[in-house]
Order: structure tokens, then C-alpha cells, then sequence
């Protein structure tokens, strides 16, 4: 079961493109959040890259506050600030 729940999680942001939902911040912060707290941090910073190049972004203090969460649940102290 564990297996089948991260191969979904993973998979998520590449079906919400493929159904045509145009994602937003709150959609992008639900996936760094969920990412950085599983330790997967290169995939995290590859979303929010993602979340920059968009026209329509607007990265507020909830994106910043995930991340930086993110990186302090794990002690990387040093990529907090």
C-alpha cells in the first residue's frame, strides 16, 4: 500500500497538467509541502523552479513559508535563511 501511495503522489502534478487543470499556488505549495516533508527536497526546489517560470505565479510568504518548513523539519538549518 505504502509503494502505491507514493507512486501517486509523485505522479500527481503530471496528471493535474494532463487533465488540463491550469495549477495554481495553492496547488504547488500542497505538492512542496508534501514533498519537503518526506525529504525529497530536489523535487520540491524542481516545483517551486516551476512555479517561478509561469507568467501568472506569484510566489507569496505561504510559498516561502513551506519551503522554509520544509528545510527546518529536516535540520538543513543552513537553507532556511
Amino acid at each position: 500500500m505504502k509503494r502505491v501511495v507514493k507512486r501517486w503522489r509523485s505522479d500527481l502534478y503530471s496528471k493535474v497538467l494532463a487533465s488540463g487543470i491550469v495549477p495554481d499556488e495553492v496547488l504547488f505549495v500542497v505538492l512542496v509541502d508534501g514533498l519537503s516533508k518526506k525529504g525529497r527536497f530536489v523535487k520540491a526546489s524542481k516545483m517551486l523552479e516551476e512555479l517561478k517560470k509561469r507568467d501568472d505565479a506569484t510566489l507569496t510568504v505561504l510559498t516561502y513559508t513551506t519551503v522554509i518548513g520544509g528545510h527546518y523539519r529536516e535540520g538543513n538549518l543552513d537553507k532556511t535563511f
